[in-house]
């Protein structure tokens, strides 16, 4: 079976849920599905980069 499919009447609505779910969640579940959207978000947008790390940025002069 996939995945159920819920639609929400307003945007207040859909926060308020997924507030909700956060809070159900440990912190290993929260590190692991931020990890998870940071891997879907680079799938739409193949041209950027991974992050690796912070870097220092050269100044002129």
């Amino acid at each position: 079976m996939g995945k159920s499919i819920r639609i929400f009447k307003s945007h207040e609505e859909s926060e308020r849920f997924m507030l909700e779910q956060s809070l159900n969640r440990t912190p290993e579940e929260r590190i692991l599905w931020l990890l998870n959207q940071i891997k879907i978000m680079n799938k739409f947008q193949p041209n950027k980069k991974e992050p690796r790390g912070f870097q220092l940025k050269k100044r002129n002069g």
